[in-house]
């Protein structure tokens, strides 16, 4: 990772009205990384960004993404798999919602990650397109289920997806 410090620019993020395909002259706004800063994004203390990157002469080390902000970044995954638009019957995997210009369901998608079955049938619509198979999407992986088979209701499963999409870390 050290050689690729001299490609860092200033991190930039569209605005959260882009639609999806992402146009030409999508509007993006700055990423506020600098710990003084007014709203700085949680997390990215210089030192905590040099060890993610191996920059400055940092051994480098692997970094969980953060639980901020969630809500905005679906799909879910290491490959970007996990996705489930609001309908999920029809609304499944890469190929039933961004390849079809639907953007992912924050919760729906959420409900993927932890319920099996669910998430089968999500790596089932990934693995009907070619172009996903292509690209190694799949979205698998990170078992770790809250569902019925795991012992956990409805109830239980929906607190935890609340949870997770209402977080703001502790000040």
């Amino acid at each position: 990772m050290q050689k690729s410090e001299r490609n860092f620019a200033p991190p930039v993020i569209f605005a959260f009205d882009t639609p999806v395909p992402v146009p030409a002259n999508a509007t993006s706004l700055p990423v506020p990384v600098d710990p003084r800063a007014e709203l700085p994004l949680a997390g990215t203390e210089t030192s905590q960004v040099d060890l993610g990157w191996a920059r400055r002469g940092s051994a480098g080390g692997y970094k969980t993404p953060s639980l901020v902000g969630i809500y905005w970044s679906a799909p879910y995954l290491h490959d970007g798999g996990v996705a489930a638009g609001r309908d999920l019957r029809s609304q499944l995997g890469l190929s039933g919602t961004l390849q079809n210009g639907i953007a992912p369901d924050a919760a729906n998608s959420l409900r993927a990650m932890i319920d099996r079955d669910l998430r089968a049938r999500v790596i089932a619509a990934n693995a009907a397109s070619p172009a996903l198979q292509r690209t190694n999407v799949r979205g698998s992986g990170h078992e770790y289920w809250i569902d019925r088979q795991a012992g956990f209701n409805a109830r239980e499963q929906e607190a935890v997806i609340g949870f997770l999409l209402s977080y703001v870390p502790p000040r």
